[in-house]
């Protein structure tokens, strides 16, 4: 399931003329900064998501 705040935070990233780096990772700093902790909550959520799922396809 993807959620409709990844999409906006994609794009607020690659408007940025600097990116801190690339993916999630970059998406939470940008959210840090800006200090919209719920972002950075639902970012680290979706990492662990992704993280879960990634275990389970090399068993």
């Amino acid at each position: 399931m993807t959620a409709d705040w990844i999409p906006k935070a994609e794009a607020a990233l690659r408007d940025r003329k600097v990116f801190p780096t690339s993916g999630l990772r970059g998406m939470i700093k940008v959210a840090r900064e800006a200090g919209d902790t719920v972002a950075v909550d639902l970012y680290r959520a979706e990492i662990s998501r992704r993280r879960a799922e990634d275990k389970q396809a090399k068993r």
